[in-house]
């Protein structure tokens, strides 16, 4: 991207700060991730989405205004089912996304597309603490009863390297990497209203064939989000979340590059349901970057959903 030998070294913090577009998908604020759900349900959905952004860069790498626009669609597959007693859930989703970068260097224009698959996902999470395992009619019959309700639960997301990625390029769509995120949440639920809180904290392998025989190492990312969400009646719900971002600063064969993170975000969902089956969602996202080099971003996703197994 807009790079040539002599600048090179110098422009090499910029990816750091450009993987932060595809980490809106990793860095997702995703309401009822602990929510109670009858076991043996199954559900497949499919999401499509836009996002643009700003980059922020260190003036001293001589690139200005840096922006990105990314259109993006996941499908995913979701099965609950139940373990000790408690309600479980394992989840796959598979991205694709078509995007374009552009920036001046030393006040020319440059950009560069990519397309292709982004790393999937995988995540298995369990409510340890209330939520227990229920088929569909014992559930109905636990959901009334209980009018106030609290779950504590703990999961864990990997990011496996198989999306698009070559070391000849500076901007990809894979990172070549492996990433796991250990996740613990807290779900309370009274009447129509419910809140819920996660942290998380995102582990990143090195990525030993990076661009030019470099290799770069991503120091550990914290992350937290809460939801405030209401149900007006089944598969009919409003969400408001945000999220806040610290650390992850990155290194380059063992340079650290002094980009941490300090990003906030929020986020509004809207849950709609078509049929006892079937529902979609839209989500509006923004994110704002609190340090001198960053991102802002702004994503928008419609989402269908369609569940069976009950």
């Amino acid at each position: 991207m807009f790079i040539w030998k002599p600048l090179l070294y110098r422009c090499l913090s910029i990816v750091a700060l450009l993987a932060a577009h595809t980490s809106a998908q990793a860095q997702d604020l995703e309401p009822r991730l602990w929510s109670h759900i009858p076991t043996g349900a199954s559900f497949i959905g499919a999401g499509f989405g836009y996002s643009d952004g700003e980059t922020f860069v260190d003036p001293a790498l001589r690139i200005e205004n840096v922006e990105y626009q990314l259109s993006f669609g996941s499908l995913s597959y979701i099965h609950s089912f139940g373990l000790w007693g408690k309600t479980a859930r394992l989840t796959l989703s598979v991205p694709y996304a078509m995007g374009r970068w552009q920036g001046l260097l030393d006040g020319e224009l440059r950009s560069v597309r990519r397309r292709g698959f982004m790393d999937p996902k995988i995540r298995f999470s369990v409510n340890l603490y209330g939520a227990p395992a229920l088929k569909m009619p014992e559930f109905r019959q636990y959901r009334a009863d209980k009018t106030s309700h609290t779950t504590v639960g703990a999961g864990v997301s990997v990011l496996v390297p198989l999306g698009e990625y070559s070391a000849e390029r500076l901007i990809n769509l894979g990172k070549n990497r492996w990433t796991v995120r250990p996740q613990i949440g807290l779900l309370h639920e009274r009447g129509k209203m419910s809140y819920e809180v996660t942290g998380s904290v995102f582990l990143h392998s090195s990525n030993k064939d990076f661009f030019a025989d470099s290799k770069t190492l991503q120091d550990p990312l914290l992350y937290a989000q809460t939801h405030i969400v209401r149900t007006f009646r089944p598969g009919l719900w409003a969400s408001f979340s945000a999220g806040y971002a610290i650390a992850g600063e990155n290194n380059v064969n063992g340079e650290p590059k002094g980009d941490s993170h300090r990003d906030f975000w929020w986020g509004l969902s809207l849950g709609l349901p078509l049929t006892p089956q079937q529902g979609i969602k839209l989500a509006l996202f923004r994110s704002k970057t609190n340090v001198s080099t960053g991102s802002t971003t702004n994503t928008v996703i419609v989402g269908w959903s369609y569940m069976w197994g009950r």
